[in-house]
Protein backbone atom coordinates (compact mmCIF):
# COMPACT_ATOMS: atom_id res chain seq x y z
CA UNK A 1 0.00 0.00 0.00
CA UNK A 2 1.38 2.93 -1.18
CA UNK A 3 -0.78 6.68 -0.60
CA UNK A 4 -1.09 9.93 0.61
CA UNK A 5 -4.21 9.11 3.52
CA UNK A 6 -6.71 11.25 4.01
CA UNK A 7 -5.88 12.34 7.96
CA UNK A 8 -9.42 11.38 9.18
CA UNK A 9 -9.41 8.41 7.81
CA UNK A 10 -5.63 7.21 7.84
CA UNK A 11 -5.67 4.84 11.00
CA UNK A 12 -8.68 2.61 9.85
CA UNK A 13 -7.04 1.82 6.44
CA UNK A 14 -3.35 1.31 8.04
CA UNK A 15 -5.12 -1.03 10.80
CA UNK A 16 -7.11 -2.59 7.57
CA UNK A 17 -3.73 -3.38 5.51
CA UNK A 18 -2.45 -4.70 8.90
CA UNK A 19 -5.16 -7.39 8.55
CA UNK A 20 -4.78 -8.29 4.87
CA UNK A 21 -2.54 -11.09 4.32
CA UNK A 22 -1.75 -9.73 0.39
CA UNK A 23 -0.41 -6.26 2.18
CA UNK A 24 2.96 -6.91 2.63
CA UNK A 25 4.55 -3.30 2.78
CA UNK A 26 2.90 -0.09 3.75
CA UNK A 27 4.33 3.46 2.75
CA UNK A 28 2.10 6.38 3.71
CA UNK A 29 2.02 10.18 4.34
CA UNK A 30 0.02 10.71 7.20
CA UNK A 31 -0.65 13.51 9.72
CA UNK A 32 2.49 13.44 12.34
CA UNK A 33 0.87 12.48 15.18
CA UNK A 34 -1.13 9.11 13.68
CA UNK A 35 2.67 8.19 12.44
CA UNK A 36 3.97 8.22 16.25
CA UNK A 37 0.98 6.08 17.63
CA UNK A 38 1.85 3.42 15.26
CA UNK A 39 5.95 3.91 15.66
CA UNK A 40 6.27 4.82 19.46
CA UNK A 41 7.80 2.22 21.73
CA UNK A 42 7.38 1.24 25.09
CA UNK A 43 8.11 4.20 27.66
CA UNK A 44 6.83 6.73 25.48
CA UNK A 45 3.42 8.77 25.77
CA UNK A 46 1.61 7.55 22.25
CA UNK A 47 3.06 3.70 23.04
CA UNK A 48 -0.76 2.46 22.88
CA UNK A 49 -2.65 -0.20 21.06
CA UNK A 50 -1.74 1.00 17.56
CA UNK A 51 1.90 0.66 18.22
CA UNK A 52 1.21 -2.73 20.04
CA UNK A 53 -0.76 -3.90 17.24
CA UNK A 54 1.51 -2.77 14.11
CA UNK A 55 4.87 -3.59 15.92
CA UNK A 56 3.03 -7.08 17.11
CA UNK A 57 3.44 -7.88 13.03
CA UNK A 58 5.22 -5.45 11.37
CA UNK A 59 8.96 -3.72 11.41
CA UNK A 60 7.35 0.09 11.75
CA UNK A 61 8.98 3.42 10.91
CA UNK A 62 8.67 6.90 10.64
CA UNK A 63 11.10 7.67 8.03
CA UNK A 64 11.08 11.58 8.03
CA UNK A 65 8.22 14.66 8.76
CA UNK A 66 6.94 16.64 5.88
CA UNK A 67 6.54 20.13 7.18
CA UNK A 68 3.61 22.20 6.42
CA UNK A 69 4.99 24.62 3.99
CA UNK A 70 6.15 21.60 1.88
CA UNK A 71 2.17 21.70 0.63
CA UNK A 72 0.21 24.65 -0.96
CA UNK A 73 -2.00 25.56 0.60
CA UNK A 74 -0.14 24.83 3.43
CA UNK A 75 -2.21 22.45 6.05
CA UNK A 76 -2.35 23.27 9.74
CA UNK A 77 -0.33 20.43 10.60
CA UNK A 78 2.90 18.21 10.07
CA UNK A 79 2.92 15.35 8.34
CA UNK A 80 5.22 12.47 8.60
CA UNK A 81 6.06 9.24 6.38
CA UNK A 82 5.42 5.67 8.12
CA UNK A 83 6.70 2.43 6.70
CA UNK A 84 5.38 -0.47 7.85
CA UNK A 85 7.22 -3.96 6.62
CA UNK A 86 5.08 -6.95 7.46
CA UNK A 87 6.38 -10.52 9.03
CA UNK A 88 2.89 -11.69 9.85
CA UNK A 89 -1.17 -10.57 9.63
CA UNK A 90 -3.39 -9.77 12.79
CA UNK A 91 -5.60 -12.52 13.29
CA UNK A 92 -6.55 -12.71 16.76
CA UNK A 93 -9.62 -10.42 17.66
CA UNK A 94 -9.11 -11.27 20.97
CA UNK A 95 -6.11 -9.72 21.23
CA UNK A 96 -7.10 -6.17 19.87
CA UNK A 97 -10.51 -6.76 22.36
CA UNK A 98 -7.84 -6.83 25.34
CA UNK A 99 -5.17 -4.04 24.16
CA UNK A 100 -8.55 -1.57 24.16
CA UNK A 101 -9.45 -2.64 27.68
CA UNK A 102 -4.90 -2.43 28.74
CA UNK A 103 -4.63 1.21 27.36
CA UNK A 104 -8.21 2.46 27.48
CA UNK A 105 -7.50 5.27 29.78
CA UNK A 106 -3.56 5.85 29.56
CA UNK A 107 -3.63 8.15 32.60
CA UNK A 108 -5.07 5.16 34.52
CA UNK A 109 -2.52 2.69 35.70
CA UNK A 110 -2.73 -0.34 33.89
CA UNK A 111 -3.71 -2.80 36.52
CA UNK A 112 -6.86 0.09 37.07
CA UNK A 113 -7.94 -0.39 33.15
CA UNK A 114 -7.60 -4.13 33.01
CA UNK A 115 -9.18 -4.74 36.70
CA UNK A 116 -12.43 -3.42 34.35
CA UNK A 117 -12.97 -6.81 33.09
CA UNK A 118 -10.94 -9.38 34.59
CA UNK A 119 -10.40 -10.55 38.30
CA UNK A 120 -8.04 -8.12 40.35
CA UNK A 121 -6.90 -10.82 42.26
CA UNK A 122 -5.82 -13.15 38.72
CA UNK A 123 -3.99 -9.50 37.88
CA UNK A 124 -1.57 -9.07 41.14
CA UNK A 125 -0.56 -12.55 40.21
CA UNK A 126 0.69 -12.38 36.59
CA UNK A 127 1.59 -8.44 37.38
CA UNK A 128 3.55 -10.51 40.44
CA UNK A 129 4.89 -13.41 37.90
CA UNK A 130 5.98 -11.11 34.90
CA UNK A 131 7.78 -8.36 37.03
CA UNK A 132 4.83 -5.73 36.45
CA UNK A 133 4.12 -2.97 38.65
CA UNK A 134 0.72 -2.63 39.79
CA UNK A 135 0.91 1.18 39.29
CA UNK A 136 3.02 0.70 36.16
CA UNK A 137 1.23 2.48 32.96
CA UNK A 138 0.09 1.37 29.67
CA UNK A 139 2.87 2.91 28.07
CA UNK A 140 5.60 1.48 30.13
CA UNK A 141 4.85 -2.13 29.72
CA UNK A 142 6.94 -3.63 26.75
CA UNK A 143 5.82 -5.51 23.89
CA UNK A 144 6.28 -9.04 25.00
CA UNK A 145 4.73 -8.59 28.16
CA UNK A 146 1.75 -7.29 26.11
CA UNK A 147 1.50 -10.77 24.70
CA UNK A 148 2.49 -12.70 28.25
CA UNK A 149 -0.71 -11.46 29.89
CA UNK A 150 -2.83 -11.72 27.37
CA UNK A 151 -1.76 -15.28 26.79
CA UNK A 152 -2.39 -15.81 30.12
CA UNK A 153 -5.67 -13.91 31.26
CA UNK A 154 -6.51 -15.95 27.73
CA UNK A 155 -5.93 -19.41 28.65
CA UNK A 156 -7.42 -18.35 32.74
CA UNK A 157 -10.82 -17.47 30.63
CA UNK A 158 -10.55 -20.96 28.60
CA UNK A 159 -10.39 -23.07 31.97
CA UNK A 160 -12.80 -21.05 33.47
CA UNK A 161 -15.55 -21.73 29.81
CA UNK A 162 -14.40 -25.48 30.14
CA UNK A 163 -15.83 -25.91 33.69
CA UNK A 164 -18.99 -24.04 33.91
CA UNK A 165 -19.67 -26.74 30.55
CA UNK A 166 -18.34 -29.46 31.85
Amino acid sequence: LVANLPYYIATKIILNALHESRCKRVLVMVQKEVAQKFSAVSGERDFGSLAILAQSVADVQLLFDVPPEAFEPPPKVTSAILYIEKRASLEDKGFEEFLKVATKQPRKTMMKNLSTTYAKTKLLELFEQLGITPTARSHEIGLSIYHQLYKELKEDRDDESREQRG
